[in-house]
């Protein structure tokens, strides 16, 4: 265990060990080595535990063991660290460059936040796109979107305060525990203003249909909203949702055609 980290950052894992060496890789390519990183592996069948092993010189931490999903194991993560600052990078996640860590910190020195958070670089088969997040998170963003939780940086006293993820919720207790925050009124936020992050899109929740997201996130926000609140986000869903899609996609055919 490091001693007094300013942050730790946790990956779980599950049978991934070709894309667990990919974030291993860019853990150790940054600059600064004040981070705790902890490795969360749901017991794997493949070399990911003898990876682990191997890469002991930037794993603080690790648990190989079944747990109840990715959100049971983030838990796990948090449970493990006591420093301030959390910051979750799946397998096959990256940070986006070797000062990423350095630039993280140095906003988190800069002022108290709750939870800050950055951009993102997206990655599909051999397109790449940066999406840029809101400097302002509000509900009416938050109907048709989410921010990556890869790029966010929470600090501990919100789990303390708010309780840790929903693993009844398999798919979305990042959304869950980010809107519930929103709601609250009482979590400052912060843009950072740069990218944090690669995240390819081929886990299970970048995967899911159109209709999945609507309906299980509609079961998610009403448990949390007004009923006036509920009945705007299925406008906000069925108007708003598909003009994100056919313009995201429009963005990406232009930058297709540029390059």
């Amino acid at each position: 265990m490091l001693s007094n980290p300013e942050i730790a950052i946790i990956t779980v894992t599950y049978n991934c060990e070709q894309d667990l060496l990919r974030t291993f890789e860019s853990i150790r390519s940054q600059k600064r080595a004040i981070a705790e990183y902890i490795v969360v592996d749901g017991g794997s069948t493949d070399g990911t535990l003898p990876l682990i092993r191997m890469n002991g010189d930037i794993v603080h931490q690790y648990v190989s063991e079944p747990d109840k999903g990715i959100y049971d194991a983030m838990n796990k993560g948090i449970a493990l660290t006591r420093a301030p600052y959390l910051l979750f990078l799946n397998a096959g996640d990256t940070l986006y460059d070797e000062d990423t860590l350095n630039a993280i910190i140095d906003e988190l020195r800069s002022s108290d936040t709750d939870l800050l958070y950055g951009d993102v670089l997206l990655a599909k088969d051999n397109d790449q796109w940066v999406k840029r997040q809101p400097r302002k998170v509000g509900l009416s963003y938050l109907f048709v979107n989410n921010l990556c939780h890869q790029t966010m940086i929470f600090h501990r006293r919100l789990f303390e305060r708010f309780g840790m993820f929903d693993i009844q919720e398999p798919l979305l207790a990042d959304f869950k525990f980010l809107l519930g925050l929103t709601l609250s009124g009482e979590v400052t936020m912060r843009h950072i203003g740069r990218i944090v992050c690669c995240y390819p899109l081929t886990g299970v929740s970048s995967r899911t249909s159109f209709a999945f997201n609507y309906v299980h996130r509609s079961r998610v926000i009403k448990s949390l909203v007004s009923w006036r609140s509920y009945c705007a986000y299925h406008i906000y869903w069925l108007v708003a949702k598909p003009l994100t899609v056919l313009q995201g996609r429009w963005s990406r055919m232009v930058k297709t055609r540029i390059q």
